[in-house]
């Protein structure tokens, strides 16, 4: 009786701790990451007899912990990636909504200011429509500047998102060590870790996972230890390291992340790749950055292009006209560990329009949208184009830096102190350009919408050739509004003087009727045409009074459409591009953001399937386990009736 006993007992503990363990799983079923758990059940070693072997019962194993470990460790990286391109996603839709809104966005813009022009250049004396052009110039100035305030808004919100990304990580990290430690005390004292516990760490893991890229290592004791993607620790056993969120060595306005107590210079950034963190990084270094930087090369496109036409013409005053825009000029940025040395930097004439074929031979690239990556061993620098990692320059002094930068429109300028061996410098051409972008001029008589020149034939010309209207090349030629004659000699040559300097420029030039000639002299070109006759006469010579001119105007308004900037687009040409580059990068990560969520949910549904608690299934073995409770208290009931029999016979 005293084995019935027993047996029946054992029973009773074993089916209340399947009860007990069916109820834990119930009431869990939406707990997040808890894993079903099950009481293992063994017979134990039998009591022999004589006649053979008797049980003893049921013994109770242990409370296992349904469990698949490469289950999770997928679904950790599948969190990492669905977060990193989630972050992504909601950075780029912002900034494609921005760019693209019509109320917002620049074409609009750029529509009026040409219109104005071309109103201007129709009435070239009136104040009021010198007035409304600079009025829509002004405008426009201010829709760039407002567009690049919106990017550098959303650049606040990317380091608002890393600092905050930063300090739950480490929260996360400290927990995790914490709990590492509490589950390494609890199986002390058993033999099995606790497995709420482990499911605890599990939840915190994820969540580890969707602010960062990370490798789960097993230790001893059941502990964990986590690792970045780059393999630098974030917790090792009971002890956790902690990220910083501090300012770039380079730019202070920028946010970047290293393990807190290290040196400057040892960011993080570059290899941290997944993850929330990851998702914030890689914007700002693929969508970002060469937005704002695009937008910062269409304005210096504007300006140059603008300024350089402008003053080849003459304004109301009767004077040449100055420049139209000014421009953010491009920044040096030097580590704040170099020395005292400090450069400036400048965008060279020739930068923003179509290279020739000599020039693209010799490897010139134009004005790119990209930061340069400088360093100086002490003797030599070295030089790195960051948009395409090419080493531009390998080893050499200055003047070799300087031949290489001047390909891409670059060129380099030592202002003070002297560079010493380690520094490094970030050469930043045109990301600040369009927040510097304004007019330069605020007075309407100061547009230039005349040309600087006349052409005449004289009176007296006896021959039907004529003379263009003549264009300037070059408005800094001192010479350029100097009165200039051309006279025939014949009717196949002809001389050129310059009447102001008493100068013959040239002498016997031949002339053939049926192709023309055409004549550059004192910054001016202009084309001759037709039958002369000896003696017949041209003048080019300043065109004084000429107010009613509006010959520059027109040039003016030919930039509209003029195919001159990267890519050989028009203004409106680089600004579209700029915006599919932008929907095209949103595409790819909406994209690749749906099929993240798919390999996520393919593997929730694993873990769900091995792990997960299901609610019939619970029901079920609840009947069961209560059936077998109930027959192992009915087989202690019958062994206490035994027992009463057995006490009953004795006394009597």
């Amino acid at each position: 009786m005293v084995d019935i006993l027993r047996t029946a007992t054992s029973g009773l503990m074993a089916f209340r701790a399947a009860l007990a363990t069916t109820g834990h799983n119930i009431a869990n079923v939406n707990t997040a990451y808890y894993s079903r758990q099950r009481v293992e059940l063994s017979a134990p070693m039998p009591e022999g007899q004589g006649y053979g072997y008797l049980g003893r019962g049921v013994d109770i194993d242990s409370v296992a912990r349904i469990y698949n470990g490469f289950v999770m460790q997928q679904l950790r990286g599948h969190q990492s990636g669905v977060s990193q391109y989630d972050t992504m996603n909601t950075l780029t839709g912002q900034m494609s909504a921005l760019l693209g809104d019509t109320d917002v966005g620049l074409t609009p813009d750029l529509e009026a200011f040409f219109g104005s022009l071309q109103d201007l250049a129709n009435s070239p004396t009136s104040i009021t429509a010198r007035q409304v052009f600079l009025d829509e110039g002004q405008t426009l100035t201010n829709r760039i500047q407002d567009i690049d305030a919106a990017l550098s808004s959303l650049r606040e919100s990317v380091d608002v998102g890393i600092r905050n990304a930063v300090t739950a990580i480490n929260d996360l990290s400290a927990g995790l060590a914490k709990i590492n430690q509490d589950i390494s005390l609890a199986s002390q004292s058993l033999t099995n870790a606790p497995n709420d516990l482990l499911d605890q760490r599990d939840k915190i893991l994820v969540d580890l996972a969707d602010l960062v890229g990370i490798q789960v290592v097993a230790q001893d004791g059941d502990g964990v230890s986590v690792f970045m993607s780059n393999g630098l620790p974030l917790v090792v056993g009971n002890n956790a390291l902690k990220l910083e969120a501090v300012q770039s060595g380079f730019d202070p306005q920028e946010i970047t992340v290293r393990l807190e107590g290290q040196a400057e210079g040892s960011d993080l950034e570059a290899s941290l790749t997944t993850g929330q963190l990851g998702g914030y990084f890689e914007f700002r270094r693929t969508i970002l950055n060469p937005a704002q930087d695009a937008l910062g090369l269409l304005a210096i496109g504007v300006a140059k292009t603008f300024n350089e036409q402008h003053k080849k013409g003459m304004d109301l005053n009767g004077d040449l006209g100055g420049n139209l825009f000014t421009v953010g000029s491009p920044k040096v940025l030097p580590f704040t560990a170099n020395s005292n040395a400090t450069f400036t930097a400048a965008v060279t004439t020739d930068s923003i329009t179509p290279i020739t074929d000599a020039k693209a031979a010799a490897g010139a690239t134009r004005l790119m949208r990209s930061d340069y990556d400088i360093s100086y061993d002490g003797a030599n620098y070295t030089a790195i184009r960051i948009a395409d990692q090419k080493t531009i320059l390998t080893s050499g002094d200055l003047a070799a830096l300087n031949t290489e930068l001047n390909k891409d429109g670059l060129n380099l300028t030592l202002t003070s102190g002297t560079p010493a061996a380690g520094d490094r410098f970030l050469l930043r051409p045109t990301r600040q350009a369009s927040a510097g972008f304004d007019l330069a001029i605020t007075d309407p008589r100061k547009v230039a919408a005349a040309s600087p020149i006349t052409t005449s034939a004289t009176a007296t010309n006896l021959g039907s050739a004529s003379i263009s209207a003549g264009t300037v090349l070059d408005a800094t030629n001192l010479n350029l509004q100097n009165t200039v004659a051309i006279q025939f000699t014949s009717a196949t040559t002809f001389d050129v003087l310059d009447v102001t300097a008493a100068t013959t420029l040239v002498t016997g030039a031949v002339y053939d009727s049926t192709v023309g000639a055409t004549v550059s002299q004192n910054g001016w070109s202009i084309t001759l045409s037709g039958e002369p006759q000896t003696n017949d006469a041209f003048t080019v010579k300043n065109n004084i009074g000429g107010i009613g001119d509006n010959r520059n105007a027109l040039e003016l308004v030919k930039l509209q459409t003029k195919q001159q900037l990267m890519g050989g687009n028009d203004y409106r040409g680089v600004y579209a591009q700029m915006i599919a580059e932008v929907g095209a990068q949103g595409r790819r990560v909406e994209n690749t953001l749906q099929s993240q969520e798919a390999l996520l949910s393919q593997s929730e549904l694993s873990r769900e399937s091995v792990s997960g608690v299901s609610l019939d299934e619970e029901a079920a073995d609840l009947l069961r386990f209560q059936q077998s409770y109930q027959a192992a208290a009915q087989v202690i009931q019958t062994a206490n009736s035994l027992f009463d029999s057995l006490l009953d016979a004795v006394g009597s």
